[in-house]
């Protein structure tokens, strides 16, 4: 007769992730990849790190991804771990990591949170990071930041680091940021909510992403003459599709790369 395997809750792949990286323990990969973004780094868990604070964090689609992949919510939190616990060893073994991916081919476009958002006290791995490949372009796309305008400025000073400022409903980057909006290395983004968007403030932005894929709420928007991203409006394959597109780390966004 098999045992039965018992689901593991939230709570337990955290402090499981935790202990194993507290006892010395080391990911199997610091890249995380997925079928859009080829390759992004610094992913951490939402939960500990923006869902609290965040007016869209019952819709977050990656909070509901890690919910039904327990795989990756796994690793996902060994990542964490690592990054919060001990910095230094991540940096390495990140740095290492992108090196050998460079060796065999192009790292292409690195995203920076592909899951959560920023969180300032990994600034200076940010920084060491975009020195160690100072030919490759490393984007973010961050409601978090606004929190951070001074981080923000040190980040900007980098010619291989691009920033989207990303807005919603209920999630405005206030005046303080209007001169930032306008750097060379920065987009506005907005993200559709089926039953809660602004359209006047989306129509502002330079790229839009839309949460529900469903024909009818893409033919609406597309309606309203707003700048979808290419892959969230089917215009491209999603495979490869963040590293295919330049709209991310492009000033203008999709506004001039598909103009």
């Amino acid at each position: 007769m098999s045992a039965v395997r018992v689901k593991k809750t939230p709570r337990q792949m955290i402090d499981e992730a935790r202990t194993f990286i507290q006892e010395g323990g080391v990911p199997n990969t610091i890249v995380a990849t997925n079928k859009k973004t080829r390759y992004s780094i610094f992913d951490n868990l939402p939960f500990l790190v923006c869902y609290a604070g965040c007016p869209l964090n019952t819709k977050c689609y990656d909070v509901k991804i890690l919910k039904l992949r327990p795989n990756v919510f796994a690793g996902r939190a060994k990542r964490h771990f690592f990054m919060m616990l001990r910095p230094d060893a991540y940096v390495e073994h990140l740095i290492a990591e992108l090196t050998m991916i460079k060796m065999k081919k192009s790292l292409g476009k690195v995203r920076l949170y592909g899951g959560g958002d920023y969180t300032p006290s990994q600034l200076p791995m940010i920084i060491k990071v975009l020195k160690a490949f100072p030919k490759t372009t490393f984007y973010m796309i961050s409601k978090e930041i606004r929190r951070y305008r001074e981080d923000a400025l040190q980040l900007l000073q980098f010619p291989n680091f691009f920033l989207n400022l990303s807005e919603a409903n209920g999630i405005r980057f206030d005046l303080n940021w209007h001169e930032i909006k306008k750097h060379p290395q920065v987009n506005t983004v907005y993200t559709l909510m089926p039953d809660e968007t602004d359209f006047a403030q989306a129509l502002e932005a330079d790229i839009v992403f839309n949460v529900s894929k469903a024909k009818k709420n893409i033919a609406k928007y597309l309606g309203e003459n707003l700048v979808l991203c290419p892959c969230d409006a089917k215009t491209i394959p999603s495979k490869d599709a963040c590293n295919d597109c330049a709209g991310c780390a492009k000033k203008g966004g999709v506004r001039e790369v598909y103009a």
